[in-house]
């Protein structure tokens, strides 16, 4: 019998210049805390955070309620469902434990949620984090525009419902990484600062991914060794144009409507 862990942490974020994963002592306490996202003010979330109890961060949070995000009734069960992804994420062995998902419940109950909306908040998370988890790969060589018409076409792809695995190893940077925690995506972390993708390294992005995008210039091909190690792998790979300079225009309008239309995939 497992014992039902509430604590997780959360995306890596930038605090005090740093990028730091904050560590969240329950469900109760990533809500109460994401009240106060917005409003910068590092010492009164901290206070919330790291509140002995959930009930006590509930207690807290209501003292600064003036603090609060102005949108938080819009944004609400985004950051509900969003925690609820990240528990799981990071307490992989309590998924599909009746226990777990009580004791998750009965938190947001607890927050004022009825039971209904409770058990939809979950259902929702659920299914989020058994979807499509998606790696992104090369894109320090890639233009912005083509990053951003590259996460667009894997929105529509996967019905805007999947995870982005962030590799922290090479041929990866922050740029998706950074989109996904303002469009509140759940983030799941893979890899060693400076890893390459081989052996070991190429074993966890395989346990950690079900697709790997690369960016990469049809012509050139610098990560083809990169794309045959995936593949290699059983993973599915889908080539992504790292886009084109401005003197040519013209054909990078034709390589952005080729990929709306379609991926390679392998």
């Amino acid at each position: 019998m497992h014992t039902i862990h509430q604590s997780f942490h959360g995306p890596k974020v930038v605090r005090a210049g740093e990028r730091v994963r904050d560590h969240y002592q329950s469900l109760t306490h990533w809500v109460e805390a994401s009240k106060l996202e917005s409003t910068m003010n590092v010492d009164q979330r901290d206070i919330v955070m790291f509140a002995p109890s959930p009930k006590m961060a509930i207690r807290r949070s209501k003292e600064i309620k003036s603090r609060w995000r102005s949108d938080w009734g819009m944004v609400k069960a985004k950051f509900i469902e969003l925690g609820i992804c990240y528990y799981y994420m990071d307490n992989p062995l309590l998924l599909g434990m009746p226990a777990a998902k009580a004791d998750v419940l009965n938190q947001l109950v607890m927050l004022g949620i009825s039971e209904t909306m409770a058990a939809t908040h979950h259902s929702n998370a659920v299914a989020v984090i058994s979807a499509p988890r998606i790696a992104f790969m090369g894109q320090r060589e890639a233009r912005p525009e083509a990053i951003s018409r590259r996460v667009r076409a894997v929105n529509k792809k996967y019905n805007d419902t999947w995870t982005l695995v962030h590799w922290e190893g090479r041929h990866s940077s922050m740029e998706i990484h950074d989109l996904a925690v303002v469009e509140r995506r759940p983030i799941a972390y893979c890899g060693a600062p400076g890893e390459r993708v081989a052996g070991a390294g190429l074993s966890k992005l395989a346990q950690c991914a079900d697709v790997v995008v690369v960016f990469d210039d049809k012509h050139e091909k610098r990560h083809e060794s990169l794309q045959l190690a995936i593949k290699k792998a059983g993973l599915m790979l889908e080539i992504a144009s790292i886009g084109k300079s401005k003197s040519a225009p013209s054909e990078e309008i034709a390589e952005a409507n080729e990929e709306e239309s379609q991926s390679t995939l392998f």
